[in-house]
């Protein structure tokens, strides 16, 4: 007979022990998709694959499509999942990605207004203006009175220019031109009075207006920033820029609002960093050393 404190399980209990070890263990829901549209130029190469990085270290399944195959990549998607459509690099990508009737994110595009498309939502083209100037101090710390010329509207990247001009105490001198042909007059007036030339892309300053500045500036040796390192050869000092990875990580934390609290998602979302160049010939010509011929600046960080 069995000892008197050997109890035994009831036999209910051990039923429902065997049930639960039977029990099949819950499905993971199916990962969301990101549809990326890129245009064929080289330089947003970079930019992909630290996008399909960032995206796929967030739970992302990244397809890749172009122009009129994205509708069939998404077609070919099985129902159920969501989906969202990244457009990279250009204005048409990022209609394009719209047309697929999906959230749509787009990045490293100059088009403010896309941010007026119902469910579009972008990310800055250009790095900070915080930054950009900050790098250029860094590089020059005597920087005092610089220009700016713009054309119509832009009254946002004005005010904000103005603000970061006044926290790093250099004056900066907007003005507003209504032609290339302007510009250049405008600078050619103000070229004697100042020691910097800021240049920002704008419809207005066609490429014979930023040529025809960027030989005013060598005359009066005033020293230039650049949105593009193309301009060195037409004397430049230095550009900038954004970097693959900074704008692949905010993409990927637009998509991530998105999934979350779409209705908090802003129309445009800004970059946190930038690469800087510099024309190391026309340094020297100004008597400007630096330890490297390029570094980044991020925000919070030198």
């Amino acid at each position: 007979p069995a000892p008197v404190h050997a109890k035994r399980k009831p036999a209910n209990a051990a039923h429902a022990h065997k049930v639960a070890k039977a029990r099949p263990k819950r499905a993971e829901p199916p990962k969301p998709v990101a549809v990326v549209l890129a245009d064929d130029d080289p330089r947003f190469k970079s930019t992909l694959p630290a996008l399909k990085t960032q995206l796929t270290k967030r739970g992302f399944d990244v397809v890749s499509a172009h122009g009129v195959d994205a509708q069939d990549a998404v077609d070919r998607i099985k129902p159920g999942r969501r989906i969202y459509a990244i457009a990279v690099g250009s204005e048409a990508a990022a209609i394009g990605a719209h047309w697929l009737n999906l959230p749509t994110v787009y990045c490293e595009v100059d088009q403010p207004h896309l941010g007026k498309l119902l469910n579009v939502h972008g990310v800055d083209a250009l790095p900070p203006l915080a930054l950009q100037l900050k790098a250029w101090k860094r590089l020059s710390p005597k920087l005092k009175r610089v220009a700016l010329i713009l054309g119509p509207g832009r009254s946002d990247t004005v005010a904000e220019a103005r603000a970061v001009a006044k926290n790093l105490h250099v004056t900066l001198l907007v003005r507003r031109v209504s032609s290339d042909q302007e510009a250049m007059y405008v600078f050619k007036r103000l070229a004697p009075v100042v020691d910097g030339l800021w240049l920002l892309p704008d419809s207005v300053l066609s490429p014979r207006a930023i040529r025809a500045m960027l030989h005013d500036a060598t005359r009066y040796k005033v020293q230039s920033l650049a949105f593009t390192p193309s301009l060195f050869r037409w004397g430049a000092l230095l550009s900038v820029g954004s970097t693959p990875g900074n704008v692949a990580s905010t993409v990927a934390d637009v998509l991530d609002q998105l999934a979350t609290k779409p209705h908090a998602v802003p129309a445009s979302t800004p970059l946190s960093a930038l690469e800087v160049r510099v024309n190391e010939t026309v340094a020297t010509q100004f008597g400007l050393r630096t330890s490297a011929p390029s570094w980044v600046v991020r925000e919070g960080g030198s």
